[in-house]
């Protein structure tokens, strides 16, 4: 059985970074912290993001928020994002468009990898994490 997919990271949206240290869930939902002697509630606001369970071509873990690019034979290269489809209970792709429209697909096994990971959704380059929140 594959329990990668059972890994999580924290995004501080106000230290603009990944939380490094260990982490759980409190039984109502909060997020813990380690701490000294123990366990803390982490402050607000943070971004819980789940592991897909599949690696890109390089072997490194996908998770969500997590952006993946193709590069074509012709050189071009193109971007997608990860979120968790809530409809279809899935990990999806989101093409990074210049409309930012966001068109969605499935992604799987051979699909991630032929990507590789470039980024993640909350890095300014990519401009998208305020419609990410929004419409995806």
């Amino acid at each position: 059985m594959n329990t990668d997919r059972f890994k999580f990271r924290v995004w501080d949206e106000e230290k603009r970074k990944y939380h490094s240290g260990a982490f759980g869930l409190s039984p109502s939902g909060e997020l813990l912290v380690e701490w000294v002697m123990g366990f803390i509630k982490y402050p607000d606001p943070y971004v819980i993001e789940q592991c897909t369970g599949l690696k890109d071509r390089n072997g490194k873990l996908i998770y969500e928020g997590d952006v993946l690019e193709y590069t074509y034979s012709d050189g071009s290269k193109r971007q997608w994002f990860i979120v968790f489809d809530e409809n279809l209970l899935q990990f999806s792709q989101c093409l990074i468009s210049e409309d930012k429209t966001f068109p969605f697909s499935g992604i799987n096994k051979e699909i991630a990898l032929k990507k590789e990971i470039v980024g993640n959704i909350h890095e300014p380059k990519w401009g998208i994490e305020s419609e990410v929140k929004n419409d995806c």
